[in-house]
Formats: structure tokens, C-alpha cells, sequence
């Protein structure tokens, strides 16, 4: 019998999860979004910026994730060769 799974929100990290969940699984994702379109609340106000974590103090949290993120995103996007420009 499939799974049917319900995801609210259109954005990025909702159709990530639907993708995911639909390659994962034997489901029936269904993606619940109030707009007309995706990704037009947060998702589209993305300003396309990999935040460095420099703001924040050595040790916290905010920093160590910003920075593991850099690195995954970098590593992703030359995986599936997309571009990817570090600024300085």
C-alpha cells in the first residue's frame, strides 16, 4: 500500500522534504502551499548569499553550522557542477 504524506509549504525546505520523501519511500507526497506559485514568502526573498558565520563568536552554534553549511553547499554544487563564486 503507498504511503500518503502531506508537506505544508511550498518553499525550499518543504519541496526538499517532498523530494527526498518521495525518492525514500514508497509514497504519495502531496505539497500544500497557499500561493499561487512556490517559494514566494522566505524562500524568495533568498538573497543568494552562503553566510560565512563570521558574525557570530568562536564556539557558538550559529558559527559551527554556517561554516559546516559553506562547506556542504560548495561541495554539493561542484558535484553536480552548478556554479558556485566565492566572494573574499
Amino acid at each position: 500500500m503507498t504511503e500518503q504524506i502531506g508537506i505544508v509549504g511550498g518553499g525550499i525546505v518543504g519541496l526538499a522534504l517532498a523530494r527526498a520523501l518521495a525518492r525514500s519511500r514508497d509514497a504519495e507526497v502531496t505539497v500544500l502551499e497557499k500561493e499561487t506559485r512556490v517559494a514566494t514568502h522566505q524562500t524568495g526573498r533568498n538573497s543568494g548569499v552562503v553566510h560565512a558565520g563570521l558574525y557570530y563568536p568562536p564556539g557558538w552554534l550559529k558559527a559551527e553550522l554556517c561554516a559546516r553549511g559553506r562547506s556542504m553547499t560548495r561541495e554539493y554544487c561542484e558535484e553536480k557542477h552548478l556554479p558556485y563564486r566565492e566572494g573574499g
